[in-house]
C-alpha cells in the first residue's frame, strides 16, 4: 500500500511537471505571436507618420506640378520610361 502510494506520488508529480512545461510553452508560443504583432503595428505607425510628415512637407504648386509633367515626358520621349 505504501509503494502504490510513492508510486501514484511519483506519477502525480510527473504529470505536473509535464502539464507545467506544456503551460510555461504555450505561454512562450503567445508572447512570441504577440512581440510579432507588436512589431508589426509599430512598423505600420511608424510608416504612416512618415507619410504624414511627407505630406506636410510636400508642397506642390501649379508650376511644380507642370515641371514634373514635363521632366517625366521628357524621360518618357527619351526612352527612359520615366525613371530616375
Amino acid at each position: 500500500m505504501e509503494r502504490e502510494s510513492l508510486e501514484d506520488e511519483a506519477r502525480i508529480k510527473a504529470s505536473l511537471g509535464e502539464e507545467s512545461a506544456r503551460i510555461v510553452q504555450a505561454a512562450e508560443q503567445e508572447l512570441n505571436v504577440a512581440a510579432a504583432q507588436a512589431r508589426r503595428g509599430l512598423r505600420h505607425f511608424a510608416a504612416d507618420l512618415a507619410i504624414e510628415q511627407a505630406t506636410k512637407q510636400m508642397v506642390l504648386t501649379p508650376e511644380t506640378d507642370k515641371a514634373l509633367i514635363s521632366e517625366f515626358i521628357g524621360g518618357v520621349a527619351a526612352g527612359k520610361g520615366g525613371q530616375n
